[in-house]
């Protein structure tokens, strides 16, 4: 007889959570298989993950493994280790049962082979997924009291400090250091200046960008400033979450949101919570901008929000074009009577931290870069493939307007028996009201389906005739097609997105009293052309236009 074959699964929550270690909880599971003399297949670990993922790699692989058969048991040190989410665990079982591969649970003393398990089993799954739920109300219970006592609940604010308050009594934590109390917030005075001047700014009629530019151009350390990329600088985003903060005024919420992981994916998301659930802590202390000012701004800016129109128009390249000099998205600006693309970075932040200041017109760009994608084609010997294709999907649109004569035939013949039928009842069993009713119903149909029989008749389908001549002239206008149409603009916005994965970098320059462009980037031609990826590099491949006005 075939030895029994058990895995072991092991878990902690947190790196700290040394008093229930996966060392300790694998040493039971041994002992425990080995009582029972079963060989033990493999150990699964899952080290520092939540009971409420369910997607733990480990778990994951050893749910894998169970359902293959390839043990017959899985043993845990207690059943909260499998995890704490009650349908996962019921899922789990059942799943696990109805093929005999049966839970274990040491310190529970649980055996889901017995069929007297199933209640305690269900009823441990449904403590240990309370157990997140009571611990969640502890976490928010302790967070109101350290808010109501003036401490910092975490993370940091534009404009304030943290400082931590020790235990008068220099009591120790579990770590031997004297206990911490809680981070005091204070006001931090520089930042609490630029805060004051951004709040001004907007007062003055100054607009978030230009607010970010004044203090890029003044070197002024951003928020994020230690993080080693442009959200080291100052934009409009964060101008804006400055404005509309009310700590400024001393007032401090908390608990406006909980989050909460979908049971698949795991991913979190923001709930919002009732406002008879919020926290709310006030201090005058903690007060950088009078109430006038802070209410003054903040309805410029709702009134802002109330005239902006409802979105923005999507251009043939928009997404596509990336900054040389910085690496940002090159964006739409509206230049006097012409359309521009402008690096993304220098508009919103200014030329502190992008140099590259010149526009690049639409028309002229977007022109260029189709006349070397046709040339490029050619180059590919892609018109043939092209024509072929284009002549089978003009063939299948015109094959699309023959008559539904089949469908239409059907409902004729059907309807034609069911008179017949009504006919011979009549015939056999004499005239009848409703009998006579059905009748007229029927006929009137058919007199119906033959009109629509006689409607669709159409000529014969002819041959789609396309010639090379046809397709390059189609070409030479494809710029002008597509900015007739979004939808087909659109299309073919996917499509280069696809032909140029990593995007396409732009670099203008001075030509002159002109002002010059070169782009490059790494084609991948149409996969509809091209079963396999083609990769062909289009370099320094330059434009002229007239001179516009820099920032």
């Amino acid at each position: 007889m075939d030895m029994i074959k058990a895995a072991i699964y092991a878990r902690v929550s947190t790196d700290a959570q040394s008093e229930n270690s996966t060392t300790d909880q694998i040493r039971e599971c041994q002992a425990y298989a080995t009582k029972e003399g079963w060989a033990i297949y493999g150990t699964y670990v899952d080290e520092a993950m939540s009971g409420s993922d369910i997607s733990r790699a480990e778990y994951s692989r050893l749910k894998s493994d169970a359902l293959a058969g390839l043990f017959q048991y899985i043993i845990v040190d207690d059943l909260s280790r499998i995890g704490r989410d009650m349908p996962e665990f019921t899922r789990l079982y059942q799943d696990l049962s109805e093929i005999g591969v049966f839970l274990i649970g040491v310190a529970d003393g649980i055996d889901t082979s017995k069929p007297s398990a199933k209640i305690p089993a269900y009823f441990k799954g449904i403590m240990n997924e309370m157990y997140l739920d009571d611990l969640k109300s502890k976490i928010v219970r302790g967070l109101k009291g350290q808010v109501l006592r003036g401490y910092s609940t975490g993370g940091r604010v534009y404009g304030f400090e943290t400082e931590p308050i020790f235990d008068p009594t220099g009591a120790k934590d579990r770590f031997g250091r004297v206990r911490r109390l809680g981070c005091r917030i204070l006001i931090n005075k520089d930042q609490a200046d630029v805060v004051i001047s951004i709040f001004e700014l907007k007062s003055a009629g100054h607009g978030y960008k230009a607010i970010a530019r004044i203090l890029n151009n003044e070197k002024i350390p951003s928020p994020h400033a230690d993080t080693g990329h442009f959200s080291g600088q100052w934009n409009p985003i964060s101008i804006r979450g400055i404005l509309i903060n009310k700590k400024y005024t001393g007032v401090w919420e908390y608990n406006k949101s909980r989050w909460i992981k979908k049971r698949i994916s795991s991913k979190r998301r923001a709930v919002p919570n009732k406002p008879s659930d919020w926290i709310t802590y006030r201090s005058e202390e903690l007060r950088i901008i009078d109430e006038e000012l802070f209410i003054a701004v903040n309805s410029q800016i709702q009134s802002a929000k109330r005239k902006a129109s409802p979105g923005r128009k999507k251009y043939l390249l928009s997404g596509l074009l990336k900054c040389s000099e910085c690496g940002g998205s090159m964006v739409i600006q509206r230049s006097g009577q012409h359309y521009c693309y402008i690096c993304n970075t220098t508009r919103t932040r200014g030329k502190s931290v992008c140099s590259s200041r010149h526009r690049i017109k639409r028309d002229e760009i977007e022109k260029v870069l189709l006349s070397v994608l046709i040339s490029k084609l050619t180059e590919f010997g892609a018109f043939e493939k092209i024509l072929k294709r284009a002549r089978a999907i003009v063939q299948t649109q015109l094959e699309g307007h023959k008559p539904e004569g089949k469908n239409l035939e059907e409902r004729k013949y059907k309807t034609e028996t069911q008179i017949d039928n009504i006919i011979a009842a009549i015939e056999k069993g004499g005239y009848s009201p409703i009998l006579h009713e059905r009748l007229s119903q029927r006929e009137s149909e058919l007199t119906q389906i033959k009109a629509e029989i006689t409607a669709a008749k159409v000529e014969p389908v002819q041959r789609a005739e396309l010639t090379m001549e046809w397709l390059k002239d189609r070409l030479k206008q494809l710029g002008q097609l597509l900015n007739s149409s979004n939808d087909k603009a659109s299309l073919l916005r996917n499509e280069l997105s696809n032909l140029f994965p990593d995007s396409i970098k732009v670099q203008p320059f001075k030509a002159g009293n002109r002002v010059g462009f070169s782009f490059w980037g790494e084609a991948r031609p149409f996969a509809l052309v091209f079963p396999q990826k083609v990769s062909k590099s289009i370099i320094a491949v330059q434009g002229l236009e007239p001179r516009t006005r820099g920032l």
